[in-house]
């Protein structure tokens, strides 16, 4: 076993040499290695202190030269097409409505005069509710006049002599004019939306695309409607979320903050070191929002959460360098 006397004496020269350079880095290191080395002090390496900015706001409704919301046609795919123009003029008093159920209510009609041929009157709104027009039953006994929607315009009014018992005396009641006629529903021609007046009933546009106003999120310098992706520091915000809860996870915690009068925030929080190592950290910047949920005897207002992602690169390579070492 006389070979191994050398590799004895090679491995002690090879233990002594790697001592000798470790005491030197311990003597001459401005930062410390790993705690795995046996000896040296282990690195204080302090969290990584990030920031993010930005801005919680909604959806606002674009007003014209005339204060008055822009009307605009939409492809199937929401993408404005046209622009009608202001709701004001022409199209003040009007709202939008489906071609659909535009003609559901002519169907409405048309089943209820069928159903109840010879045995109803159609009065304006104004008619019903003047003080002239008096609700009585086959004997002759007043009934309470019911209040009417608030969009109706037209009401379709049993006789008194069909008013019997505890039946109801109201049909029909529409918001549209009982002079219109179907709207188009054929592939060719389609009608998909409609402008009807909220005084006549009477449809002032019809188009194949859908009709909506112009919304936006942000304007430009130029007060133009940006995508609200593109956000720069010198934009408009339209509806600022003010007081909302925004906070960045990282770390395992939560740093909190709230938006200002302006819907801004600006949070700070903190990463864990990567010393040797490089490292693509995705904190999540989650803002707390409320909303009501449509129900006529609650409101109650329930969270629910905006996230996106913020990346942070961290790069502890330089533990390995010259200079990171002595």
């Amino acid at each position: 076993m006389q070979w191994c006397v050398p590799v004895a004496r090679l491995l002690r020269q090879l233990l002594f040499q790697l001592f000798v350079l470790l005491a030197f880095c311990c003597q001459c290191c401005r930062v410390y290695a790993y705690p795995f080395v046996q000896g040296m002090q282990p690195i204080d390496f302090a969290p990584v202190k990030q920031v993010s900015k930005g801005a919680v706001y909604a959806r606002e409704v674009i007003l014209g030269e005339n204060d008055a919301p822009i009307l605009v046609e939409f492809d199937l795919e929401g993408k404005e097409v046209k622009t009608i123009g202001e709701q004001q003029g022409e199209y003040a008093d009007t709202r939008i409505m489906s071609g659909v159920t535009f003609n559901s209510f002519l169907k409405q009609k048309q089943l209820i005069e069928k159903q109840y041929i010879n045995q109803f009157k159609v009065l304006s709104r104004e008619q019903y509710e003047s003080e002239t027009t008096r609700i009585v039953d086959h004997e002759g006994n007043s009934r309470l006049k019911k209040a009417l929607k608030d969009d109706t315009l037209f009401v379709w009014l049993l006789k008194p002599e069909f008013i019997i018992g505890n039946n109801k005396y109201i049909l029909l009641e529409i918001p549209i004019s009982t002079y219109e006629v179907p709207v188009t529903q054929s592939p060719a021609g389609y009608i998909r939306s409609v402008l009807v007046s909220t005084k006549t009933g009477r449809i002032l546009y019809r188009s194949e695309n859908n009709i909506g106003v112009r919304t936006g999120f942000i304007l430009d310098n130029n007060n133009e409607v940006k995508k609200f992706r593109d956000r720069e520091a010198t934009d408009t915000v339209l509806n600022p979320i003010a007081n909302a809860k925004v906070f960045a996870v990282a770390d395992g915690r939560d740093f909190i903050t709230f938006t200002d009068g302006q819907g801004k925030y600006r949070v700070e929080y903190y990463n864990p070191p990567c010393p040797g190592f490089e490292f693509l950290y995705h904190n999540p910047i989650i803002a707390e929002l409320h909303y009501s949920r449509f129900h006529p005897r609650k409101t109650e207002y329930l969270p629910y959460f905006l996230i996106r992602q913020q990346e942070h690169y961290c790069n502890g390579l330089y533990v390995w360098s010259p200079e990171g070492l002595c």
